[in-house]
This record gives C-alpha cells, structure tokens and sequence, in this order.
C-alpha cells in the first residue's frame, strides 16, 4: 500500500493517463462517431496503455529482460578483450540478478487497466449504432 503513497507511482499514473488520453482524443476526433463511441474509446485507450506498462512491470519483476541484458554487457566485455571465466561470470550474473529493482507497484497499474476496461465495457451498449 505504501507505493500508492510514493511520489514517483502518482506522477507516473498521471503521465500514463495524461498519454492515454491524448491517444483516445486523437482517435475520437480522427473517426466522427458519437459520444457514447468517443467515451468508451477513450477509456479503451487508457486500458491499453495501464495494461502494457503493467505487463512491462511485472515482466521486470519476473527477471524477463535481465539475461538479454546481461548478455549484453558480456559481449560488451569480451569485444574489449577483458578476461572472462565461467565460474566468475556466474557469480556476476547472480548478483547483477539480484541488484534489478522490483516494482511492487505493478499490480496496480494492472489494476487501473481492469477498472478502465469496465468503463469502456459499461458505455460499450450505448455506443452501438442502431
């Protein structure tokens, strides 16, 4: 509960809305539909853009991306002709494992994309055309 409290999760759900909003707007206004369409299109934009950085999170907390990055930086090293071992690279690779942030707040960005899919759900029956 305390990373709804942190600085940094308030502004960046503020920049994920703010961005969501601006894909929905300009979607709304490229397509002349009706109010109904426009709103539950909104909401829509803003459940995919909670939803993929969600994904992106918990992908980070699950360590998806950390051997693409490691490997990386073994490249890196053995393109500079420094000397590796195996045993010591383990080692490295362990600890660089373990140094990754955890995102305990990217369950609640999951949760704002659920809560916005149910507001375009909810406004998706007045948006069909008769």
């Amino acid at each position: 509960m305390k990373e709804l409290k942190s600085r940094s999760f308030r502004i960046t759900i503020i920049v994920l809305f703010v961005v969501g909003l601006g894909i929905g707007v300009w979607q709304g206004v490229s397509r002349a539909s009706s109010a109904f369409v426009f709103v539950s299109d909104l909401f829509f934009s803003e459940f995919l853009v909670f939803l993929l950085f969600g994904v992106i999170r918990m992908l980070g907390n699950m360590r998806a991306f950390t051997s693409a990055a490691y490997s990386f930086r073994f490249v890196h090293r053995l393109f500079r002709n420094q000397k590796v071992s195996g045993k010591e690279s383990q080692e490295e690779y362990r600890k660089y494992r373990e140094s990754r942030a955890e995102h305990p707040e990217a369950k609640w960005y999951l949760i704002f994309a659920c809560a916005f899919l149910a507001l375009s759900l909810i406004f998706l029956p007045f948006a069909v055309h008769r």
